[in-house]
């Protein structure tokens, strides 16, 4: 019966039902001792108001779940539609490609956008990890066309993170405004 309803929490969690998908949680975790702390991840992942949620975070006691908090708030902001506040929490996690994500949909119009696309282009110069680079070249190509000399970092970047279609479209795009040197011509034809 327990197992239902984590189950039950689960279905309403995906339509978006979260005031039951959190009440089905909580229940869950006061009969399954051993994953309490996850469930109550789980239900202050779908809590809206953030004083709640800080209650239910001040009751996870496990390392390894506590170590999720974070996360959690950042996704349960975003879900909230607290996109700025989403976005700190994802980098105060580590998580700088899902903060961009976000500050993209809170990015309302062309000088915001072009504000973080050129914070995107400076973060990518950074030589992020390949996982990253991928998530963050994805938000940047959604926010509108780049300089070339910024096209020619997010080739740059695309070959290292392992998204050949994109550095093959940064490098023309650069090249079409100026030569490209050596190196990138050797990446570009690979």
């Amino acid at each position: 019966r327990v197992t239902r309803r984590v189950l039950l929490a689960r279905a309403y969690d995906r339509a978006n039902s979260r005031d039951s998908a959190a009440a089905h949680y909580l229940a869950a975790a006061a009969r399954l001792p051993r994953v309490a702390d996850w469930l109550r991840l789980r239900a202050a992942g779908v809590t809206g108001d953030s004083a709640a949620r800080a209650v239910l975070y001040a009751r996870v006691a496990s390392a390894a779940a506590r170590a999720r908090i974070t996360a959690t708030d950042a996704q349960a902001r975003e879900r909230d539609g607290d996109f700025a506040g989403a976005a700190r929490a994802f980098r105060r996690a580590g998580d700088e490609g899902s903060a961009f994500r976000v500050e993209a949909l809170a990015a309302r119009d062309d000088a915001a956008r072009a504000s973080l696309a050129q914070r995107i282009v400076s973060f990518l110069q950074r030589s992020p990890n390949n996982a990253e680079a991928r998530q963050t070249l994805e938000v940047l190509d959604k926010l509108g066309p780049l300089l070339p000399r910024n096209e020619l970092v997010v080739a740059r970047a695309a070959v290292a993170a392992g998204v050949p279609a994109r550095a093959v479209a940064g490098f023309a795009r650069a090249a079409a405004a100026s030569p490209l040197s050596p190196a990138d011509r050797m990446s570009y034809a690979a």
